[in-house]
């Protein structure tokens, strides 16, 4: 007599199995930083939600690698060259910026990461699997 094993169910669209909970695409939080005070104008829309990598890399306590993490946390800005040309956002702009404006552009990120958020409605029993 043989047994037959229950089949585990077939995969659905992108991968998950039918009568689970659909991926969970995380959000990407964006803020459009404003400056004031002595760069009044400045202007620099970064990502507040960074992946673990991008917050490994920005606090790795190596400039390259700090460079290279607020390239990729940037996703626009209004710094501009002495012709008003707006700078690409590279590592090679960044060494351009005086360095008081790129404090004051890693300060206001970090405010604004420090933000609460809005409160969430999960509970448990609105949990898959609880």
């Amino acid at each position: 007599m043989q047994t037959e094993l229950a089949q585990p169910a077939p995969p659905v669209a992108n991968g998950h199995t039918a009568g689970t909970p659909p991926p969970y695409i995380p959000p990407v939080r964006w803020a459009d930083l404003r400056l004031t005070e002595d760069y009044a104008g400045a202007w620099v829309r970064m990502r507040i939600n960074p992946t673990a990598a991008q917050r490994r890399l920005f606090f790795s306590g190596d400039e390259d690698q700090t460079r290279a993490a607020l390239v990729d946390l940037i996703a626009e800005w209004n710094l501009s060259d002495a012709d008003g040309v707006v700078l690409p956002i590279t590592a090679e702009s960044l060494d351009a910026v005086p360095e008081d404006l790129l404090t004051a552009v890693i300060t206001a990120w970090i405010t604004e990461r420090r933000r609460p958020l809005p409160e969430a409605n999960a509970t448990p029993s609105s949990l898959p699997n609880a």
